[in-house]
């Protein structure tokens, strides 16, 4: 016989395989053999039966309730608390828009109800009628604009007030309101 036959390498070895020795037979949860059966919460070997909830060998058994192996837990919770800072987030954020154009509403209100009272005192100065003054406020600040008009001797006074359009300008009362005066030249 050559010495390459008995090593078992060689030609020979390579032509004629030997079929895979089997040392046990038995069942899955085999209690003569656990190490060969492959139970998975074999109590006499546990690094090799890869028990889920495995007190011997938590790294081996990848256990739910391990100390390191709690991160899928936290993530669902994560994820809830994520969820509810994202809806109080845009609350916030909602509030704060619905806020910022109340004050732009209000602003661009503030110049125009200001520009009406203006319009209406040049009028007036120029020696036109309060019907005709008011017609000019309202042409620049809406028809909703609220003109008053108090002419005496030697001045007259234009007022105006008109209400700012929004939900949060409607329950807070925020109105534009503006005055002006202008001193009127004795006809001669």
């Amino acid at each position: 016989m050559r010495p390459e036959s008995l090593r078992g390498g060689g030609e020979a070895a390579d032509r004629n395989p030997s079929p895979p020795v089997r040392k046990a037979a038995g069942a899955r949860n085999s209690a003569a053999a656990p190490e060969l059966a492959g139970a998975r919460n074999s109590a006499a070997a546990p690094e090799l039966a890869g028990a889920r909830n495995s007190a011997a060998a938590p790294e081996l058994a990848g256990a739910r309730n391990s100390a390191d192996a709690c991160e899928p837990a936290n993530d669902v919770i994560s994820a809830g608390a994520v969820t509810a800072e994202l809806a109080v987030g845009i609350l916030v954020v909602v509030a704060l828009l619905g806020v910022l154009l109340t004050a732009l509403s209000a602003g661009i209100m503030q110049l125009q109800v200001e520009e009406a009272v203006r319009g209406a005192a040049r009028e007036i100065a120029r020696g036109e009628s309060p019907e005709t003054a008011s017609a000019v406020a309202k042409r620049i600040a809406g028809d909703a604009t609220v003109i008053t008009i108090e002419v005496d001797r030697s001045t007259a006074k234009v007022s105006a007030r008109q209400p700012i359009p929004g939900p949060l300008a409607v329950a807070g009362g925020i109105v534009a309101q503006a005055t002006a005066s202008v001193r009127l030249e004795a006809a001669s």
